[in-house]
């Protein structure tokens, strides 16, 4: 739903006329305590105050205020428009310390662009964000710490306190607001105040609102330390926290209680959803805490107000009255409340003493109460919800799920539309009420038993779809289903491995198949590992998973090397030489093939000859020929190498004595000559180089530049290069490359 409702306020600002201009230069001006007005507000001449930037910037401008205090209160006239609005903003977000009450008004944190006075909106398409705002040293009158008046206009990311009225106003001129994020605390009747229509009051926080100002004055009216007051038409107010306002803070109330939402006059067509309303206790005698409070009086219009997955906690020890109230004592069925949706919210009173009436419902009309959770609300001398006087019509309850953890029956039990055998004085089974965590456990009562609320209610406190499973779960949240993956990975055995607060590994059963639980929304990657196996995809990759996910199959390829993946970029090559016998790795358990070694003068004799005459061990008629071979323990060398001589391969490498030096690395030039031997016999001699790589010939070793130019011609080398402009000839080569050339040599 909160989204809905976002979108179908984008969708009615994209539908508003946008009036064509030309192109503008915009200005990005700057404000410092160290400036000077008579500047040009640039980054290095900063403006003094912030009232003149607000004299100078237009539309598409953008005014960024520096760090410090800035004693001035300031009145933004001047208006952006839909595609270009004028911005005010502190140099970055402020930095939120806890404020106190007190009398002298100060700013709290030399990190935030503070201003110590008010802030005013009277133009359109303003914004104003990144704010420390804290009330003036003296009264400023009827003036909020910032205040709204006109339209399009946002107040986002602020912090306010201490201020002599409400932290925002928004007045009854004003449409589309945007107050977003705001942190506010120590206000003076209400956190924020709201008229006019198409608002959208989100995401703020507000806490320790108070009943005098910081000058000990009483308000010109109002009493109650309230969080949001409302009024108007159209207006959304969603995901924003209200706790910590104590009565006590208010000892001068004349009638002391505090409510988090409160209204009396002209409202209608208001939806609150996902907010959190936590009242604290008061040691008042005689006090109240009220999460709403819907009055109207005989001049007024007030209704079609829609309460949906909030949370209400009230952290009272003593019995608690009247939550809710709609309708006022003096109330008349001639003008009543009507249209008042409350459903699938959360009341708590987590001390173990029943509460009053949680919902007392006078002289109202079309009222829907469904799919709400009430933990220690109604006792044996209250109703969980009371209509008083009689006087109420087309009042529908149902499915909602009264529990006191005393055993306390409400009076006169539950009503026709409750649930008796299922919910009805059943545990709800929250996963911890001391704690404030009212997600419901898996076998808690309240899941499916709610009434099915399409149109209403589409997802929950935490912007979860409903329903999840066969119908509605009651309260403020739904039922968080752990989500299942399941797959096939084609073998038994394969290690499967994800990450859920800690690192997971499950087994493939003996048909390649998997499976397992992850949270609802979770994300995160899946990856399948087995020595010698290649998986494609090589993971997979969730992200806020809502559904269960089945057939996450994955197929793989097997590799002869555990150092040598299918996907490597000579894996064929490197499987035919070990098909063919050449070779059977460089180390066993698990078998490795050690693809970027060099190759020893030695090897590549065993190499080329295995690929030349087959996998059989020669059986030289000469022995001894080379001064340095055999060497001592790796007579294995010794035939091999005497074979590779007497089949005109190679002369060695020194002449006097004759050796080999075998287990010198072999260089790509030397690769090429031995092989290109291999292939034509004795007595070949390459043609004529005419030039082919820049770095061949090297100077005193022109015997290279033929060879290595017929490797080339050959189709046996492309060069060491992407380009083929380089051979790298006194390079050693690895193993994988001496794969992939004698695998071009004697295979193709």
């Amino acid at each position: 739903m909160r989204r809905f409702l976002a979108l179908a306020m984008a969708v009615v600002l994209s539908l508003l006329p946008i009036t064509p201009v030309k192109a503008a230069t915009y200005h990005t001006y700057y404000v410092a305590t160290n400036g000077n007005d008579s500047y040009p507000g640039t980054q290095t001449q900063p403006w003094k105050t912030i009232t003149q930037a607000a004299k100078t910037a237009v539309a598409g401008d953008t005014v960024i205020i520096t760090p410090g205090t800035y004693s001035e209160s300031v009145a933004f006239q001047k208006s952006g428009t839909s595609s270009a609005p004028v911005t005010f903003q502190g140099q970055s977000a402020p930095v939120i310390v806890p404020a106190t009450q007190t009398s002298t008004p100060m700013c709290l944190d030399s990190r935030n662009s503070c201003v110590r006075g008010t802030l005013k909106i009277d133009g359109n398409y303003v914004v104003l964000k990144n704010f420390e705002v804290v009330g003036p040293p003296s009264d400023p009158g009827d003036e909020a710490g910032i205040s709204v008046n006109g339209s399009y206009n946002q107040v986002a990311n602020n912090f306010i306190h201490n201020t002599y009225k409400e932290g925002v106003t928004v007045w009854d001129t004003s449409t589309y607001t945007r107050v977003l994020n705001n942190y506010i605390t120590y206000a003076v009747v209400s956190g924020i105040k709201f008229d006019g229509s198409y608002h959208r009051i989100q995401g703020n926080t507000i806490t320790h609102t108070v009943t005098r100002a910081p000058d000990g004055q009483a308000p010109a009216s109002g009493t109650d330390p309230d969080g949001i007051r409302f009024f108007g038409a159209g207006s959304f107010v969603l995901d924003n926290v209200i706790k910590d306002i104590y009565v006590d803070e208010s000892p001068q109330s004349d009638y002391p209680h505090s409510d988090c939402f409160q209204t009396w006059r002209d409202t209608t067509h208001i939806t609150f959803e996902g907010n959190y309303c936590e009242l604290e206790n008061s040691s008042s005698s005689d006090s109240m805490v009220k999460f709403f409070m819907i009055e109207r009086p005989t001049s007024s219009t007030v209704g079609d107000i829609t309460i949906i997955n909030n949370i209400f906690v009230s952290k009272s020890t003593s019995q608690l009255w009247t939550p809710i109230q709609v309708g006022n004592d003096s109330c008349s069925t001639s003008y009543p409340l009507s249209g008042i949706t409350i459903a699938n919210n959360t009341f708590v009173h987590p001390g173990n003493v029943a509460a009053f009436t949680a919902i007392l419902i006078r002289c109202s009309s079309d009222i829907l109460i469904s799919n709400n959770s009430f933990y220690n609300f109604g006792n044996e001398s209250s109703r969980y919800i009371l209509q008083d006087k009689g006087n109420n019509v087309n009042v529908t309850i149902s499915n909602n799920a009264v529990y006191s953890s005393t055993g306390e029956i409400p009076e006169d039990g539950p009503y026709p539309g409750d649930d008796i055998a299922s919910i009805w004085m059943k545990n709800p089974l929250f996963v911890n009420v001391s704690g404030g965590d009212y997600h419901l456990q898996a076998s808690s009562p309240l899941i499916d038993a709610g009434k099915n609320l399409e149109g209403i209610v589409d997802q929950d406190y935490a912007e979860v779809a409903r329903p999840e499973g066969s119908g509605y779960d009651i309260g403020a949240y739904e039922f968080r289903r752990p989500i299942a993956i399941s797959g096939n990975v084609g073998e038994s055995g394969v290690t499967l491995t994800y990450y859920d607060g800690s690192t997971k590994k499950i087994t493939s059963d003996a048909s390649g198949n998997y499976s397992f639980m992850v949270p609802y929304k979770w994300s995160g990657t899946i990856t399948p590992t087995r020595t010698y196996y290649t998986f494609f995809p090589q993971n997979l990759k969730f992200a806020g998973l809502i559904t269960n996910q089945t057939s996450q199959d994955f197929t793989f390829e097997i590799s002869s090397f555990a150092d040598v993946p299918t996907t490597y970029w000579a894996w064929q090559q490197i499987e035919n030489f070990y098909s063919a016998g050449i070779t059977v790795g460089c180390g066993i358990n698990p078998t490795i093939f050690c693809p970027n070694r060099s190759v020893t003068r030695a090897e590549m004799a065993v190499f080329v000859l295995r690929a030349k005459n087959g996998t059989s061990t020669p059986n030289p008629e000469a022995t001894d020929i080379f001064s340095d071979v055999p060497v001592e323990g790796k007579e294995w060398m010794q035939p091999w190498i005497e074979q590779y001589y007497l089949e005109g391969i190679t002369v060695g490498c020194n002449d006097e004595p004759i050796s080999y030096c075998p287990e010198k690395q072999t260089t790509r030039a030397e690769m090429a000559v031995f092989i290109l031997r291999a292939i034509h016999g004795i007595g070949y001699a390459p043609p004529d180089p005419t030039g082919i790589f820049d770095d061949v010939p090297v100077a005193g070793k022109e015997w290279m530049q033929p060879w290595i130019e017929e490797f080339f011609r050959e189709g046996l080398t492309t060069g060491c290069t992407a380009d083929s402009t380089k051979y790298c000839p006194e390079k050693p080569v690895t193993r994988a490359e001496m794969a992939v050339f004698i695998d071009r040599a004697f295979n193709n």
